[in-house]
């Protein structure tokens, strides 16, 4: 989601040729935190509007907890990334990365 916001090519090459794709909510969430003022706040909204947004369901808080509780330590993941991965868990929906790979 940054590199298309960056326009960063290989990122929009590679999204141009994917059906529709979803972004979870969380997701939403850290792309708004993200921005520095309205211009960028309407670019990022514009560009998640592209997306069917996924939202968050109360299995997903416990599925996301358990794995946070886990791996916190050991890999320092957040939470706001064990919840896009619950709901990427819940769905078998595949996650990209920046490299533009499943995870």
């Amino acid at each position: 989601m940054i590199d298309l916001l960056r326009n960063y090519p290989p990122a929009v090459a590679w999204f141009a040729g994917q059906p529709l794709l979803s972004v979870a909510h969380p997701v939403v969430m850290e792309l708004i935190e993200g921005v520095s003022n309205n211009i960028e706040l309407a670019r990022t909204l514009k560009l998640v509007g592209r997306f069917q947004i996924i939202g968050v369901e109360d299995a997903d808080f416990v599925w996301a907890t358990e794995q946070l509780t886990q791996f916190y330590l050991s890999h320092n993941v957040d939470a706001f990334d064990t919840l896009i991965a619950a709901i990427a868990h819940r769905l078998q929906q595949t996650i990209y990365n920046s490299e533009y790979q499943t995870l």
